[in-house]
């Protein structure tokens, strides 16, 4: 078995043995609710009754300072989240519980918090030999739910969508539910065989891209925090009609920073007259774009920069902070169901006293973007970059936002200029609220050709060694930003002939 796994899991998560290949992307099920409890002395009130509250201690030793002592209590329905978060403390105090003396409280229903075993599914993936044993594998695969994708040697290529998914009755778990009605209740999980499925299909071609898998209005189960599916439609049309596909095919399409968003937006930038010399800049670097995305275009850089503009201008004065718009594909389909309303009211600022419209607002984007851009990289647009703004910094998980300078730079490593952004294939993606900086990657890349697994390629974000001063701590981040890859051999003599050292386990005893 060759390919990828996870600190602390044993076993191969992703990858092939010598019949079948599989991989993954998350599926977002909505798999997680809030529900507010009412407190009765030590107790939360259900339609059956008071049910006790578990309760435990923990103690958090800090190095150089006092001991951490917590409480944590647990109702039927999890851990009560607002003994230690001022979000849940206030959403305890909320509209579910307004007029009411009593106490309340807040739990997380997780199906992640219960026992499960999804660590059984990972041997059994690993020593599959063909879809019906895959499958059987993924059945066991319940947190976190994912879309499985599978080819093996015989030509077949599937999907499964496996988890631990349940069914609510009278609420959809969107908003918090309060526990003593009943309601929160999950009536029952989805059975294996309710959940999408597919082998061989007509299309030729399997695409899961983080979006949804489910038709709209379908019912099994409601997606969280998936893509409005610019990735996967964009997926679609560069395979689409192909059959003579090669790896150096696949790696260009994961590779592929082509901005759908862009294909909408700019005509309409491009349209606007305007006698603004910033604005006139913007616009003649969008004129010639390809609408690619890459590290080195003044275009993208312009382009991206207008759109966060664009989000701000509109958006930040209607909506509250904590829902400015990201700008991910969400907020383009939102975008551009607006644009074919150039009067609507979002268009204008209730700060101004003259009636702003879309054209308005688009080429004070444009202008906005010009000024920024002047500040971050210079007068000279042609000079312009979208990497030196959209960077990457590799963050240890431990000690790099310790706030100690020295500690910082021995464990991180970067900036790294990357091209791409979010919902793009390339999904290297970024924050309108925060700004352009990296927050989100494909950690992981791997292409592999079934009639001959010799000539497999991978590439992770960093490198092999957890170890700071180790050679191959990140010697892997700037093939992996320049979108290259590692060969991933996998016959016993293609990996003695590419080996570098040798390491024999032996049984003692």
């Amino acid at each position: 078995v060759a390919g990828f796994s996870f600190s602390g899991m044993p076993g191969i998560i992703i990858g092939h043995n010598a019949d079948v290949a599989w991989a993954f992307t998350n599926l977002g099920p909505d798999v997680a609710d809030m529900v507010v409890e009412r407190i009765e002395g030590d107790a939360v009130l259900t339609v059956s009754g008071p049910v006790p509250i578990t309760q435990r201690t923990e103690v958090i030793r800090v190095a150089g300072g006092d001991d951490v002592t917590l409480t944590i209590r647990t109702s039927p329905n999890g851990p009560l989240l607002s003994d230690v978060s001022e979000d849940t403390r206030t959403l305890a105090s909320g509209p579910l519980t307004h007029g009411s003396d009593a106490e309340y409280a807040v739990a997380l229903r997780w199906t992640a918090l219960d026992p499960g075993r999804t660590a059984n599914a990972v041997p059994g993936l690993m020593t599959a030999r063909d879809f019906a044993s895959f499958r059987r594998a993924a059945a066991d695969f319940e947190v976190p739910s994912q879309n499985l994708v599978y080819a093996d040697r015989a030509g077949n290529i599937a999907y499964q969508a496996p988890g631990r998914i349940p069914v609510r009755d009278g609420h959809d778990g969107t908003v918090p539910v309060p526990g003593w009605t009943g309601v929160a209740t999950w009536q029952r999980f989805l059975a294996f065989d309710e959940l999408p499925y597919t082998l061989n299909p007509a299309s030729g071609m399997i695409v899961t891209a983080n979006q949804l898998v489910l038709p709209p209005g379908s019912t099994p189960f409601l997606h969280v925090d998936v893509s409005a599916g610019q990735r996967g439609g964009r997926i679609v049309d560069l395979l689409a009609d192909r059959s003579d596909l090669t790896l150096d095919d696949l790696a260009t399409v994961q590779l592929d920073n082509h901005n759908t968003n862009a294909e909408t937006l700019v005509p309409y930038l491009l349209a606007l007259p305007s006698d603004h010399a910033g604005v006139d800049a913007i616009q003649s670097l969008l004129a010639v774009w390809d609408l690619q995305d890459d590290a080195d275009s003044a275009a993208s850089a312009a382009f991206n920069a207008t759109w966060r503009a664009l989000l701000a201008r509109t958006f930040h004065d209607e909506l509250p902070e904590w829902a400015w718009p990201s700008g991910g594909g969400r907020w383009w389909e939102i975008v551009r169901g607006l644009l074919t309303d150039p009067t609507s009211a979002w268009w204008h600022d209730d700060a101004l006293d003259t009636r702003q419209t879309r054209d308005d607002v688009l080429l004070l984007a444009m202008a906005d973007a010009h000024e920024e851009l002047t500040e971050l990289l210079g007068a000279d647009p042609s000079a312009w970059r979208w990497g030196a703004i959209h960077t990457l910094t590799l963050t240890h998980a431990s000690f790099g936002t310790s706030g100690i300078g020295p500690v910082e730079r021995l464990f991180n490593r970067g900036p790294l200029e990357t091209s791409g952004g979010t919902d793009i294939v390339n999904s290297n993606s970024w924050s309108a609220v925060d700004g352009y900086e990296v927050n989100w990657v494909p950690s992981m890349r791997m292409l592999m050709d079934l009639s001959d697994l010799d000539t497999g390629r991978w590439i992770h974000l960093t490198g092999q060694s957890g170890r700071p001063f180790h050679r191959h701590y990140v010697d892997q981040a700037e093939r992996w930003r320049d979108g290259g890859y590692a060969p991933m051999r996998f016959s016993p003599e293609a990996t003695a002939a590419g080996a570098e050292r040798t390491l024999t386990l032996r049984p003692t005893g």
